[in-house]
């Protein structure tokens, strides 16, 4: 908002209009999402994708990924795997 030369607010609400969620909401999806692609992609201990998305520890992060998700990270990360094997045998 500073840069801009806006109020918090304003900045809220233009960010809001032209990202179609509130700045928090849009980080926290992003990192959410190079996350997740970490998790499918690599086999970084859980911890290390918590902080190198920039999770305060690694239990916010399993909190805010089960709260989009509806699992924890190592359950996503053990579904990709089942998947991926059950694939491998046909």
């Amino acid at each position: 908002a500073g840069k801009a030369g806006v109020s918090i607010a304003h900045f809220r609400r233009l960010f809001s209009e032209a990202m179609g969620s509130p700045p928090h909401r849009y980080v926290l999806a992003s990192r959410l999402e190079k996350a997740r692609n970490l998790l499918a992609t690599t086999s970084l201990p859980i911890a290390h994708i918590a902080e190198g998305c920039g999770f305060s520890s690694q239990s916010h992060f399993t909190a805010c990924f089960r709260s989009a998700h509806a699992s924890t990270p190592a359950e996503y990360r053990s579904h990709l795997l089942e998947t991926a094997a059950t694939a491998a045998q046909r």
